[in-house]
């Protein structure tokens, strides 16, 4: 039993010496690897909408990524750099995006819903606050919708 003990101790002494190294793939080879290029909505049979938002995730070059944000008119769109991007331990997404149109940063957690399909499970701000967290919105509970691949 006791060098039971003793391995565990050393096998915990080596993880504390010597961290996970830190995610170095570019935002646009992580967002590549992972699957979430290209447009998704909660329905693609449905044009753009405030309910029906379209998020397209592209590549710009062979590093940096961008987010296209539609929902319907002209002046509801945007664009946003990701400048971020990591696959967490348990395989969820993890992307950082400054909007800069409403001079926010904020880092969205995806996880994948079967063979093409993704879902919110975290929306933070810089500051710490949450508009989804667990997979629902903070503001009234509700759990967030399945987006699908358009395109």
């Amino acid at each position: 039993m006791p060098i039971r003990l003793l391995a565990a101790a050393a096998v915990a002494a080596l993880a504390l010496a010597f961290p996970a190294a830190a995610q170095t793939d570019p935002p646009a080879t992580v967002l590549a690897k992972w699957g979430l290029l290209g447009t998704w909505a909660v329905n693609c049979a449905n044009p753009p909408s405030r309910q029906n938002g379209y998020s397209t995730y592209e590549a710009e070059g062979s590093a940096d990524a961008v987010l296209r944000r539609d929902f319907g008119p002209e002046s509801e769109r945007d664009r946003s750099k990701i400048e971020n991007a990591q696959v967490t331990a348990d395989g969820m997404l993890s992307v950082t995006i400054n909007f800069a149109s409403i001079n926010q940063v904020r880092t969205n957690v995806f996880m994948k819903v079967g063979a093409d399909g993704i879902r919110a499970v975290e929306n933070r701000g810089a500051d710490g606050s949450y508009t989804v967290q667990d997979g629902k919105f903070v503001h009234n509970g509700a759990p967030t919708l399945t987006q699908t691949r358009c395109r």
